[in-house]
């Protein structure tokens, strides 16, 4: 089951934050929160890494 057929509602948009690490890469993550039916917040977060 995907969030979206959960139908639970966005508690936050998605947002993609990057950081320098070194002076070649980068690290970044996307991350949003949704509201299960008991009202507890859940994060998704994607974490990645890349060269410059």
């Amino acid at each position: 089951m995907s969030v979206l057929n959960a139908r639970w509602p966005l508690f936050r948009q998605p947002k993609e934050s990057w950081y320098r690490i070194g002076a070649s890469e980068e690290s970044g993550s996307r991350e949003f929160f949704v509201q299960d039916p008991d009202g507890y917040l859940v994060r998704l977060s994607q974490k990645s890494t890349g060269a410059l």
